[in-house]
């Protein structure tokens, strides 16, 4: 039996702004040679490369979260990305609520060309860049409170909120 990643956002530790309102503690499986017992998308940097995981290991994991898991499982809060490649993707869930990303921070989330049938949550985030050319959206995107440092929606087409 694995164990759930140990790791757990308290809102009322952050200095910003949260929608947040109890202690969130992570649903997926700790990565098993995790010192911390992080799962891969709470693993620190340094340990994502002390253990050969990079960008590409985390969006290949990440794409059939969003498509086929449950809401709680589909919440990556506070996580620290390099990278997050979902470009070309048609994501569609298993039911209408969103993709959690809020308090993560993002060197670069690409998008591109992508279809995104449930809404992504990217409130009070940290973004370098974040590019949805060509992306479709049905149910919207949320970015309160989020600081993104350059944005791309060239042709993209977002619907709702």
């Amino acid at each position: 039996m694995t164990e759930t990643c140990s790791y757990t956002f308290d809102p009322e530790t952050t200095k910003n702004e949260s929608s947040l309102s109890e202690v969130w503690s992570c649903p997926h499986d700790s990565y098993g040679a995790s010192e911390d017992g992080h799962c891969i998308f709470h693993m620190d940097p340094e340990q994502r490369r002390k253990h050969d995981i990079n960008s590409s290991d985390i969006s290949e994991a990440i794409i059939p979260i969003l498509k086929k898991e449950p809401p709680q499982k589909r919440a990556f809060i506070g996580a620290e990305f390099n990278m997050i490649d979902v470009s070309h993707a048609d994501i569609e869930g298993i039911d209408q609520n969103p993709t959690d990303f809020r308090h993560t921070t993002i060197e670069s989330f690409n998008g591109e060309r992508a279809r995104f049938e449930e809404s992504l949550d990217f409130r009070h985030s940290t973004i370098g860049t974040l590019n949805f050319d060509n992306a479709d959206f049905e149910e919207g995107l949320l970015c309160s409170g989020c600081i993104i440092g350059e944005l791309m929606l060239e042709e993209a087409s977002i619907v709702g909120d």
